[in-house]
């Protein structure tokens, strides 16, 4: 993996795909996130409480194989209220927006899943 050093921040980072711990120490860092529609990158953000974007990869674009990314983005907005952009045009007032914007903080539910199916199977 190449290594990157900056004498100033840099304005934006980008990755095809890094370690977790490197991934995590740069949404620690971070003062706004732009990522797809991956659950992974929208939850982890969303757990640092950090300014976030969401771009979902398209289909028309060759960006991926379906428009599920476009479904999540959907339901974030609409059910965490985050920012999502479909358009690239709209990326600059969204980082600006993003600053001051507040989103629903997103709530695990995994403890009452394996509660329920633990109750479910031990029955």
């Amino acid at each position: 993996m190449q290594s990157m050093v900056y004498e100033e921040r840099p304005k934006f980072v980008n990755f095809d795909v890094i370690p977790l711990e490197t991934f995590n120490n740069y949404l620690d860092n971070a003062e706004v996130i732009i990522t797809h529609s991956g659950v992974n990158s929208i939850i982890s953000s969303m757990n640092r409480n950090k300014p976030l974007i969401i771009v979902p990869r398209m289909k028309k674009f060759g960006e991926h194989v379906d428009d599920h990314q476009i479904e999540i983005a959907d339901l974030m907005e609409q059910k965490f209220n985050v920012l999502v952009a479909k358009d690239t045009t709209q990326l600059a007032n969204l980082i600006e927006q993003s600053k001051e914007h507040k989103y629903k903080q997103y709530q695990s539910k995994s403890a009452e899943l394996i509660e329920a199916i633990s109750r479910i199977v031990n029955e």
